[in-house]
């Protein structure tokens, strides 16, 4: 039975996760940016078909204010607490699979939340999980990527030999610590299609845009 996955790294959109608005008081900021998911009261990252980072943005100096995002990325509570813009956009350091609040410590006025530049694509699980045997057959797979010839997206890919969906740890925290190892790129502003023969559990792609209009599609396919 083939497996087929696409992926879509949309553009940065600066107000999925939070419209402009202003703050009377110390708390938080209302989740009704465009991404919003009614059913959850939740921004969740995941159903566009990425995890990513959150920008604030604001043409005022909230550099004073502390924001802390909230959620969950790969199972595990994260917890970002950054500083605000000042007339640009800002970053958190950690991706999100979801985003279940943004505070703020103190009043602020004309302030919106959204997508950032750095994240990934969710990763592809090729076992099954009640028997945690490879798919069959065992190795082969191909991977498609389309992105702008200039000003494109970087993507980097990532092999484990174990199933690390929902362990605990964030994406970040699993390539720093080697449980994820590199096995190709980075590929910049590269259109291609890449055919794998090789054994692996899981296959997680790390993407970084040149811009934010920078777009990337990736397709999965395996027999």
């Amino acid at each position: 039975m083939a497996t087929y996955i696409t992926r879509y790294w949309a553009a940065q959109d600066l107000q999925s996760v939070s419209l402009l608005q202003n703050v009377a008081s110390a708390g938080a900021l209302l989740l009704n940016g465009t991404y919003f998911n009614a059913s959850s009261s939740t921004i969740n990252f995941t159903n566009q078909g990425f995890t990513r980072n959150v920008s604030l943005t604001s043409v005022n100096d909230l550099s004073a204010a502390s924001f802390t995002i909230s959620g969950v990325q790969n199972n595990t509570v994260v917890s970002n607490t950054i500083a605000g813009p000042n007339n640009n956009t800002v970053y958190s350091t950690d991706c999100f699979d979801i985003v279940s609040s943004v505070t703020v410590n103190m009043a602020v006025n004309g302030v919106k939340a959204g997508t950032g530049l750095v994240g990934f694509f969710p990763l592809i699980n090729r076992i099954v999980p009640n028997s945690f045997s490879v798919v069959s057959p065992l190795s082969r797979y191909s991977l498609a990527f389309t992105t702008e010839v200039s000003n494109g997206c970087t993507y980097q890919l990532y092999q484990s030999l174990s199933d690390l969906g929902g362990n605990g740890e964030t994406y970040m925290a699993l390539v720093a610590d080697s449980s994820f190892i590199s096995t190709g790129g980075p590929y910049v502003n590269l259109t291609q299609i890449l055919q794998f023969d090789d054994i692996c559990a899981d296959i997680l792609i790390k993407v970084t845009p040149a811009l934010g209009s920078s777009t990337l599609t990736m397709e999965f396919l395996q027999f």
